[in-house]
């Protein structure tokens, strides 16, 4: 089954971590939230209806101004931006010098309180063969999800438990469903600590992972005002407090983050600011950093993890100067292109494994081999 959506803060992409989980901001190199576009357009209509949209955000959560901190280095989609920082947010944006950076990514929140019982789910589903079927774009607007959301809100959650397996097995492709004791507690009695399965037409096993608020949590499928202010100041004062530890932070417009440490970033800044400049062609570039391990889990064919770096990259005079300050202060001996491996880390790592696995089957096939032929004697 489709993993139900997190409405946490926090997520992980290759070597990313993104904040919220809706669009990312349309990329904007040079952006400051505050350009108008001209009126009587259709653009200027658009920006006049966003411009309300944040207004109403603002005065719904209110505003946070930070003081400015002259530690740390920061690049949004490959642009270097001066310090000193200033870390502000106004209603759901974070901004980094009136850069805007990070931006929750629904306003207002959507009511998710299901009042009416959406009925059987009969038509609905005829066409659906599985679970992944059942969700659309907007998972909190299927007919499944506002369902089971309205059965937990409406009757116990002993009622609603069962209501809920009736439900499963009124889906066309479902031939039956129930309570199963979950693979990390088999043997306990909590019925808590069960899982509900079902099984489709065509014999697979799906878990639902839909069911009551977990225990010691209220509502937890709810996200208010009060919930997004909370994620937003706190998305805030991470980046604050990256900043004033002296790291360095890679933003991105899809709402995603990189941030090097402090001596990690004396060590890979001068050969990344060097590979950037450089006149090298893209595909070599992009090799160097990913031979840089400076995103260490992406995949060597995500490059696109490093285009944004790569074509926009922009700096100022006083970059040069902060990065030698920094290397000096920390005593940190920065990395050379010498100093790098020969080859991208998981490639090399997917190399040794696909000889291991070669070699292990050329071993068993011998092994057969010597087999059949102390058998015929």
């Amino acid at each position: 089954m489709r993993a139900q959506p997190s409405l946490t803060l926090f997520a992980t992409l290759a070597a990313l971590v993104c904040l919220g989980t809706g669009p990312a901001l349309a990329a904007q190199p040079a952006a400051t939230g505050k350009e108008a576009a001209p009126e009587g357009t259709p653009q200027g209509a658009a920006a006049a209806v966003a411009a309300d949209l944040e207004a109403s955000a603002v005065k719904a959560l209110g505003v946070v101004e930070g003081k400015p901190i002259d530690t740390g280095f920061v690049f949004f989609d490959g642009r270097y931006l001066d310090a000193p920082y200033t870390v502000s947010r106004r209603g759901r944006q974070v901004f980094i010098n009136d850069v805007l950076v990070y931006q929750w990514h629904e306003w207002p929140p959507m009511d998710m309180h299901v009042y009416e019982d959406p009925g059987s789910p009969t038509e609905v589903y005829a066409k659906a063969t599985g679970l992944d079927d059942c969700f659309g774009e907007d998972w909190r607007k299927s007919h499944f999800w506002r369902k089971i959301r309205y059965l937990y809100e409406h009757f116990s959650k002993e009622v609603a438990k069962q209501k809920e397996v009736e439900y499963l097995r009124q889906l066309p492709f479902v031939v039956s469903a129930g309570f199963e004791p979950s693979p990390l507690f088999p043997d306990s009695p909590n019925p808590d600590l069960t899982t509900l399965v079902l099984t489709t037409k065509a014999g697979k096993k799906e878990n639902v992972s839909l069911g009551p608020p977990r225990a010691g949590t209220e509502g937890h499928w709810d996200f208010g005002v009060k919930d997004v202010r909370i994620q937003v100041d706190g998305g805030r004062d991470m980046y604050e407090r990256y900043i004033r530890a002296g790291n360095a932070l890679l933003l991105f417009s899809r709402n995603c983050y990189k941030e090097l440490d402090r001596e990690v970033a004396a060590r890979d800044l001068p050969l990344v600011l060097q590979i950037l400049r450089s006149a090298r062609p893209t595909e070599e570039k992009v090799n160097l950093l990913q031979r840089m391990k400076v995103f260490p889990t992406a995949p060597a064919s995500g490059k696109e993890i490093y285009m944004p770096l790569i074509t926009r990259f922009e700096a100022s005079p006083q970059l040069d100067e902060r990065v030698a300050a920094l290397v000096k202060e920390t005593g940190v001996k920065p990395r050379t292109l010498q100093d790098l491996p020969d080859e991208i880390p998981w490639d090399r790592a997917e190399r040794l494994d696909k000889e291991k696995r070669e070699r292990e089957q050329r071993d068993k096939e011998q092994q057969k081999k010597e087999q059949g032929a102390r058998e015929k004697n």
